[in-house]
């Protein structure tokens, strides 16, 4: 029997930009018969960076072109293995909620178990949840918004939470190396680029304040008082994206579960909470989970608040 096999592991399985991720491999031969022209590629994702790699005993031929590691084998005898170390950095490029891994092994053989040829690992991409939150019943001064952080206006793009009575404009908060700059959204509500978004597969991230730069309560006050099955909006060019709260609970800053992929359509709605005044910062979060259940004709107008005057304060906006 001929059987050439691999497993494939990854550690850490959640990662943030800068932080080092070890792929290991362990390549050997399930049968009683060598198998013959024996290769593994190895597709890395876009988001790391190929730091070295490393296999021991020595011997197999190594090759790294773009994100693909192949390594030649040869013969595999039932006697032999390898164990393949790939270390990789995520770089700059890498947006929640990460990306999948995959490894394959071929040979001129014919192969009695293929199925154990494939192997892939997720690795799951977060960055810190955003500060959604000032002083309460502080005035806070704003510097003026970089271009480089200005945010996304789209038309006709809005969120509405009908037990909250929130109903606000949905802009796009560019994602940045040093994460999501949520600062001067005032009374809108911020999606986070890198997420899916909103109406798309996959997991909407959307901000809101708890509150705002003047010391008043911000649009995602109340977040923590919504309950499982009531209704969360997103109106968009036409039509009503209508999602049912299936989760709420608090969160620490660094929780990637926040960003966790999602195969259905979710909005995962964030803010701050338990604000500490000694060290000037909010110690939790409060995530709210909701998954689409329905897409109908909208015949609601436009009508979120509009913007805060900001200059009237004496702030500087973008």
């Amino acid at each position: 029997m001929i059987d050439p096999a691999l497993t494939k592991f990854g550690s850490p399985s959640a990662a943030q930009i800068g932080d080092v991720v070890v792929f290991t491999i362990d390549v050997f031969n399930n049968g009683n018969t060598p198998a013959v022209n024996v290769q593994l590629t190895d597709v890395i994702p876009a988001f790391l960076d190929i730091s070295s790699v490393v296999v021991v005993p020595v011997g197999p031929t190594v090759s790294i072109v773009g994100q693909t590691v192949t390594i030649d084998f040869g013969t595999v005898d039932p006697t032999e293995s390898w164990i393949v170390t790939v270390t990789t950095i995520v770089n700059s490029s890498a947006t929640p909620p990460g990306g999948t891994n995959d490894v394959t092994l071929t040979t001129d053989s014919v192969d009695e178990d293929p199925d154990n040829n494939i192997d892939s690992v997720t690795i799951m991409i977060f960055i810190d949840i955003p500060d959604t939150g000032f002083a309460p019943n502080v005035i806070t001064e704003l510097p003026r918004q970089p271009v480089s952080k200005a945010y996304r206006s789209y038309s006709d793009l809005w969120l509405e939470i009908p037990s909250l009575g929130v109903e606000t404009e949905i802009v796009g908060v560019p994602l940045l190396e040093d994460g999501w700059d949520v600062r001067w959204l005032w009374d809108r509500a911020g999606y986070l680029n890198g997420t899916a978004f909103p109406t798309w597969s996959g997991n909407s991230v959307i901000t809101g304040h708890v509150s705002l730069p003047n010391g008043q309560a911000g649009p995602f006050a109340s977040l923590l008082d919504i309950r499982f099955g009531e209704q969360v909006i997103v109106h968009a060019w036409g039509l009503r994206y209508v999602y049912e709260i299936r989760s709420l609970e608090y969160v620490a800053p660094d929780d990637e579960s926040v960003f966790g992929h999602q195969d259905l359509s979710w909005v995962t709605l964030v803010t701050c909470h338990s604000y500490d005044e000694a060290v000037d910062a909010y110690r939790l979060r409060v995530s709210a989970g909701a998954v689409l259940v329905a897409i109908e004709d909208d015949n609601t107008p436009a009508h979120y608040p509009q913007q805060v005057d900001v200059r009237a304060r004496g702030d500087q906006p973008h």
